[in-house]
């Protein structure tokens, strides 16, 4: 491919004949996301694709999420560490230049949207995650608070068992793009590779049957300390 920029081992993840992949990767993280919020805060709590304009611009929120102490948006973005731009950024030895950059961009793009809510930094999370599956600082920080946020529903007696089970589902989106990604970098065609974005294991369907006693209730989730270990 022309468009190969740097180590050609990891091109598939930007080259722009797999964008539909991308997007198709993009929109089973942001789902899986909003399935974890609907499970721990009820369906009425969260919405997907908000939508609110600010002059003549919309902008588009992936993710709306209310809680007891008002509303927070929320914005996923998949990045790529291996990618030319990210290494100018010294993603080679910094592991969150990459996550960090895009979280940056994410809170420049939705100022307005906050200036005009009146709202403060804290109502909007940049949900960044790499195509290792490593969170972002902002999101792993938003994951590690669900549990103290006001609203949490009673009826999830163990909100860690059920926010452990989701990030592995959303990062299993990840890889499963990924793979079709770089395997179309290397096809003459991709109509058929990017189908199956939502073929994932059988085990990663639907949720397992989580224990509803009441011992556990509210613990803390876990801090993914495995997502920091470069730190």
């Amino acid at each position: 491919c022309a468009e190969v920029e740097c180590d050609i081992r990891f091109h598939g993840l930007n080259c722009s004949r797999c964008q539909s992949i991308r997007t198709r990767r993009h929109t089973s993280v942001k789902d899986c996301l909003a399935q974890l919020l609907c499970r721990l805060f009820g369906n009425a709590s969260v919405s997907t694709e908000w939508v609110q304009r600010v002059g003549a611009t919309d902008i588009v929120a992936d993710i709306r999420l209310q809680t007891g102490a008002g509303f927070m948006l929320l914005d996923v973005t998949v990045v790529n560490p291996a990618c030319g731009k990210s290494l100018q950024r010294h993603s080679d030895v910094d592991v969150r230049a990459t996550a960090s950059a895009a979280e940056a961009d994410k809170r420049a793009k939705y100022q307005p949207l906050l200036d005009h809510l009146q709202l403060g930094p804290s109502a909007f999370v940049p949900f960044a995650i790499e195509a290792t599956g490593r969170l972002g600082k902002s999101a792993a920080d938003f994951i590690s608070s669900l549990t103290g946020l006001p609203g949490l529903r009673t009826e999830v007696k163990q909100p860690g068992r059920v926010i452990d089970y989701y990030i592995r589902r959303l990062r299993s989106y990840i890889f499963v793009g990924n793979a079709q990604c770089l395997l179309a970098a290397g096809t003459d065609s991709i109509t058929d590779v990017g189908a199956g974005i939502t073929d994932l294991p059988a085990e990663f369907v639907d949720p397992p049957e989580l224990p509803t006693e009441s011992s556990g209730s509210r613990h803390a989730a876990r801090e993914y300390p495995e997502m920091n270990a470069h730190d």
